[in-house]
């Protein structure tokens, strides 16, 4: 769902971009949602070669990452109690 909104405000900022909007530095939102595309589909293409590349440690990296962030979490008392 991120993704496409990402992408149709890209396509509508360069619409808007290519038609004379009134903005000093029109491309500026068309090149931030492009790079945000830019970047998803890299993690994507990364993830992909990690995948056939080294099977084992395809969960184990994103699990690390977020234990790391659960922590952090507990640390600050982030987490709350029900």
């Amino acid at each position: 769902m991120m993704a496409t909104t990402n992408l149709r405000q890209a396509i509508e900022s360069l619409f808007n971009a290519l038609a004379g909007c009134s903005d000093p530095r029109p491309f500026r939102r068309p090149m931030v949602f492009g790079t945000i595309l830019a970047a998803f589909g890299v993690g994507a293409a990364m993830g992909a070669y990690m995948t056939v590349q080294v099977p084992a440690l395809t969960l184990g990296i994103p699990v690390t990452f977020l234990l790391i962030a659960l922590l952090r979490c507990e640390q600050r008392g982030g987490l709350v109690s029900t």
